[in-house]
């Protein structure tokens, strides 16, 4: 980081133009110097204390005692930086070539402190006010040449502290290892550190270290890794502002390290979203405003391939996802059948739900997938919209297939004041049979029909809104059969031995409305006409509690004669 060069830089120069003070001067006038030195250079304190120890064979050195640089006024650490121990090494055959050649430069056991207040400022902002310069070419005075053999960190921790959000981080038993064979070229640097109990390593190689402090844009390469999990950047990047342009990968299948690492539960990830296997590629920009900006991005969940454009935006209330995504079959049968099995057994699931998600960012989202598999029930390609807004989420199916037929219509979830769901659905030209084959088990209707429903439920956990569902719903179904019961039969005989394998009774038309109350739906308009009869009915079922009576009222129609019905 560029202040942290430009802090060491300026603790190698001190002892550069004092090295041939350290044998001819009290130690004590030689730390006054170098932290006289320090302050006008950084605008902070710094304090040296304990015995300064000098050395100058084999290479001219100096180590220091603790060492302690002031923080920020406004700052709430007592340090920016506070080191047991300072050795520092020069190479004088060099030295007196006109060279830099620093042998060796180790910090022991430091505390760096990183403060943001709510304002914004930074406590790593180092410098004393500009003064007017002259600008006159021959002002200009050529840096020496540098050259940083070994550096080295040990034992050290790393604090985090962003008074705006009241977070604090901590990385513990931080070691960096690096050196700067030349300031204009490439430079490597090997870190590790431990944060929530989980080692975290990083390798870095910046294109050129000169232009990479003075805030221009620069050839970066990244690898980090933690546990199984890792993640890798190759692009370039600049530090004022933060800034980076890259192609990422990232293999995120030990998600238990990533927990860990950033102190939040492991998920547990079903099968097909990622229980074997989660990585991603994409081309990223990170934005001056802490915007990321992914393009080609391509996101495998146990072998689900996700592709796409996603667009990260902070905004003042809350930050902002917009995405266009496309995939194939998107699988949730094993939730689906987990939950029907536990309906089955025990009703609705009284368990709240969480959705502080809703609240936590606004977003747009187009997926276009091959379908969905719910386990009972599917959907074919659709495109679905996704949008957030303050707490309430909006799915649109704007082009959806199902059962032979078309979906189209909204699903709303809204926690602004307490949880409620909604819908406005309308299924055109659906297939009876499978359709409510899987909804419902019931395998016995055939032919072609069309569906309206709205609803309304309100609710903190699927009991609630099931019996608290309002709303209505219209079905129409054309010609079709009722399989395994032949109705006209059994009104002309009166013989039970019309209902079986092989029965069926053929029907013109059904129709029927219902109106829902209080997790009740109601109807007394079944309509079902065939060529020998007609039938009417009425009846409700209680959705919360699952319950349903119904009563059917048959009778024949007339033959042509004018006998019968």
């Amino acid at each position: 980081m560029r202040w942290l060069i430009r802090l060491g830089a300026t603790l190698l120069t001190g002892v550069i133009l004092l090295g041939g003070m350290i044998v001819l001067m009290p130690k004590d006038g030689v730390a006054r110097i170098a932290a006289e030195r320090f302050s006008a250079a950084t605008g902070r304190a710094i304090t040296i204390s304990g015995d300064l120890r000098p050395r100058l064979w084999p290479v001219l050195g100096l180590r220091s005692g603790p060492v302690e640089v002031a923080n920020a006024d406004w700052g709430k650490a007592p340090w920016l930086l506070r080191a047991e121990a300072m050795d520092i090494g020069l190479d004088v055959s060099e030295l007196l070539g006109g060279r830099i050649r620093v042998t060796g430069f180790i910090l022991s056991a430091p505390d760096l402190v990183l403060e943001r207040a709510q304002d914004g400022r930074v406590n790593w902002a180092l410098g004393p006010a500009p003064e007017p310069t002259d600008t006159t070419p021959d002002s200009a005075a050529s840096p020496l040449p540098f050259v940083l053999e070994r550096a080295n960190i040990r034992d050290g921790r790393l604090r985090i502290l962003d008074h705006g959000d009241d977070t604090e981080v901590v990385i513990e038993d931080l070691r960096i290892d690096t050196a700067i064979p030349d300031l204009q070229g490439p430079v490597e640097l090997q870190a590790s550190g431990s944060h929530n109990g989980q080692t975290a390593t990083l390798k870095a190689r910046i294109a050129d270290l000169a232009a990479f402090i003075e805030g221009d844009p620069v050839g970066l390469d990244l690898d980090l890794a933690s546990g199984g999990a890792t993640f890798g950047f190759a692009g370039e990047a600049d530090l004022a502002p933060l800034a980076a342009e890259g192609s990422v990968t990232a293999d995120l299948t030990d998600v238990a390290s990533l927990a860990q690492l950033i102190g939040q539960p492991a998920p547990q990830l079903p099968e097909g979203w990622g229980q074997d296997s989660l990585t991603l590629t994409a081309a990223a920009r990170l934005t001056a405003d802490g915007g990321l900006h992914l393009r080609d991005a391509l996101l495998s969940a146990d072998g689900q391939t996700v592709v796409g454009t996603v667009d990260w935006t902070p905004r003042a209330a809350r930050p902002h996802l917009a995405a266009m995504l496309s995939t194939g079959l998107i699988r949730l049968s094993a939730a689906g059948e987990g939950r029907s099995a536990d309906l089955t057994q025990t009703g609705w699931s009284e368990t709240p739900f969480d959705l502080g998600l809703l609240s936590a960012l606004d977003a747009d989202i187009t997926l276009a997938t091959e379908g969905f598999d719910f386990g009972r029930g599917a959907l074919g390609p659709s495109t679905v919209r996704i949008a957030l807004d303050s707490s309430r989420a909006v799915f649109t199916l704007e082009d959806a297939t199902a059962y032979g037929g078309k979906v189209a219509g909204t699903f709303v979830l809204n926690n602004r004041k307490g949880l409620s769901v909604g819908g406005d659905l309308t299924l055109s030209q659906m297939a009876m049979q499978p359709l409510f084959a899987n909804l419902a088990g019931f395998d016995r209707l055939t032919g072609t029909g069309d569906l309206q429903v709205k609803f309304l439920g309100i609710g903190n956990s699927m009991a609630d809104i099931m019996a608290s569902l309002s709303g209505d719903a219209q079905v129409t179904v054309g010609k079709g059969e009722i399989l395994g019961l032949d109705i006209a039969g059994m009104l002309r005989t009166m013989d039970p031995g019309h209902i079986g394998t092989g029965k069926a009774t053929l029907f013109d038309s059904l129709t029927f409305g219902l109106a829902i109350r209080d997790g009740v739906a109601r109807n007394d308009d079944l309509a079902i006409d065939g060529d020998l009869f007609r039938s009417t009915g009425a009846g409700e079922v209680d959705i919360g509690r699952q319950q349903i009576t119904y009563r059917l009222m048959p009778r024949l129609l007339p033959r042509t004669d004018g006998s019968g019905g």
